[in-house]
Order: C-alpha cells, then structure tokens, then sequence
C-alpha cells in the first residue's frame, strides 16, 4: 500500500477494517462537506435529504454535525 493513498467507504464494517490497516478514508457526508466548503455545491442540507429521500442512511447526529461544519441550519 502506498503512503497519502486514501479510499471512500461508507460501510461500517469495511471502515474499521480500513482505519485497522492505516488507511485514511472518507464517506460521503465529508466529500460533500469538503464540495460545499470548496463552493462546488450550494447546500448541503438539499443533498443531504435527497440521499435520505432514496433510502441513504445518515444518522441524525452526523447530519448535525455535518451542518454545522458547513453553517448550515438543521
């Protein structure tokens, strides 16, 4: 494995074998985090209910917090 590489995962199971190799990950929330704190996306609030809206669990309190990353309101 070569060092700087990361990976996106958003299953539980897969993320903690990945953070036991070193690996640095990242879900969906923080890329859209990063997209809206890079001007790529207006509202994160707006993707963030679409993904629910077609069965993509978000678990409340990282949806707060990924708000509020971003000042956003709930």
């Amino acid at each position: 494995m070569s060092k700087g590489g990361g990976i996106i995962l958003d299953d539980r199971r897969t993320r903690s074998v990945a953070r036991s190799l070193g690996v640095t990950i990242i879900g969906t929330v923080g890329i859209l985090v990063r997209a809206k704190r890079l001007g790529m996306i207006t509202s994160l609030k707006a993707l963030l209910d679409e993904l629910e809206a077609h069965a993509f669990y978000i678990g409340e309190g990282l949806k707060t917090e990924a708000l509020r990353l971003v000042h956003e309101s709930v």
